[in-house]
């Protein structure tokens, strides 16, 4: 029989051992976050396939990637939250694009290729401004101490402003007189889902951890995906990233634009709260 005094003892280890659970219990419960800010100067390839000219047949196509090297803004983030084993995320770019280019090179407007004479030149001003917006809910399907694997599915909604104007100079009698200048602009908005995997696996006991991330999706797009991966290192308050980036669209055919991509390496600095 226990004494009282061992009666006491006993009590109070058990009720001790019970607050400690139910401690760790509330703290699993506990809502963590994370806010991540990137560095990017990603590359763009962009095939536009604007409208008719008025009185013209035939969309006009322009190879942006021709155009398009000067960066004039640019913004991503990625902010999740997690609960336990669930949680979710949302990502954020904004592009701003545009550059003027002047030379002899094939241009085709109004549906027809207009070989540009020797002795004329053609300026384009182009620019795409736009945003990317990723939201998903996720699930920690591994949760190792050297690997970390998330399940998610959300959606990504991206909304592109383009404006293109050009203008012929020198010897301009062999075009057709709409043909030797105009301005055409478009504006889409693209809803797709998508579905896809995150996480990292951890190098040996140090701070070295390798991030990776892929999706694929579809709806107004015909398809689009993104990858990501790289090498980073954790901190008390957060990580470091250097990485590389790739997105890409492919858009139907009656869509201002018949594809996008967007790459680069990038560095993040993300914080834990």
């Amino acid at each position: 029989m226990l004494k009282t005094g061992d009666g006491r003892r006993t009590l109070c280890a058990m009720l001790g051992a019970v607050a400690l659970l139910q401690a760790s219990a509330v703290a699993a419960d506990e809502w963590k976050f994370q806010a991540t800010l990137y560095g990017w100067l990603p590359d763009v390839e962009a095939d536009s396939n604007l409208p008719p000219i008025t009185g013209q047949t035939g969309n006009t196509q322009v190879d942006a990637s021709q155009i398009l090297d000067s960066l004039q803004g640019v913004f991503m983030g990625t902010l999740e939250a997690r609960r336990g084993r669930w949680g979710a995320f949302t990502d954020v770019i904004y592009l701003d694009l545009g550059d003027s280019k002047t030379g002899a090179r094939p241009f085709t407007v109004g549906g027809r290729l207009i070989t540009v004479p020797g002795d004329a030149v053609m300026t384009g001003d182009y620019s795409l401004k736009g945003w990317v917006w990723t939201l998903a809910g996720e699930y920690a399907a591994i949760e190792a101490p050297t690997h970390n694997l998330n399940v998610f599915g959300g959606f990504r909604y991206l909304t592109l402003d383009q404006k293109f104007n050009w203008a012929f100079t020198g010897n301009v009698g062999p075009i057709a007189l709409p043909l030797r200048q105009g301005a055409l602009s478009s504006e889409d908005d693209f809803l797709d889902a998508i579905v896809g995997v995150h996480g990292q696996v951890r190098l040996g006991q140090g701070g070295w951890y390798l991030p990776y991330y892929l999706d694929v999706g579809t709806g107004d797009s015909d398809w689009t995906w993104q990858a990501l991966a790289g090498v980073g290192y954790e901190f008390n308050w957060g990580s470091l990233l250097l990485a590389y980036r790739y997105l890409d669209y492919e858009f139907p055919d009656n869509k201002a634009l018949s594809n996008l991509t967007i790459d680069g390496g990038l560095i993040g600095v993300s914080f834990r709260f």
